[in-house]
């Protein structure tokens, strides 16, 4: 259900570190996910299709077992956002503190293009 990808097609380790944190804090792994979108009701699992489901969901034959496992992995990626949320927040504390040591100051193109960034973002709920 959840995919790191590594070679050509994977991204850099601070974009996908920005990616994940940006899903976590949205509550969600990636557009189009079967428990995202089943939570959301936009799709409904008594309506799907035996081949539409995902793999690790056709593998279980009732009912009962699909609603089980997804429930689990529900719970395994609440753990998981929390320990991300967790982590995005040293990382950002961890980049504050760098760019502070670096001289990095209020005026620079950086600062000033991250806090209108920052400010639209707000406007939409979206935190930096």
């Amino acid at each position: 259900m959840l995919r790191v990808e590594s070679g050509a097609g994977a991204l850099p380790a601070s974009e996908a570190a920005e990616r994940t944190a940006y899903f976590s804090k949205a509550g969600k792994v990636v557009a189009g996910d079967y428990l995202d979108d089943v939570k959301e009701k936009k799709i409904d699992p008594a309506r799907i299709k035996e081949e539409e489901l995902p793999d690790e969901l056709r593998k279980l034959k009732t009912e009962g077992e699909r609603k089980a496992f997804l429930e689990k992995v529900e719970k395994k990626r609440a753990e998981l956002n929390k320990e991300i949320l967790e982590l995005d927040r040293k990382r950002s504390a961890f980049i504050t503190k760098e760019l502070a040591k670096k001289g990095k100051d209020r005026d620079s193109f950086d600062a000033q293009t991250f806090d209108m960034i920052r400010q639209q973002a707000r406007k939409y709920s979206i935190a930096y």
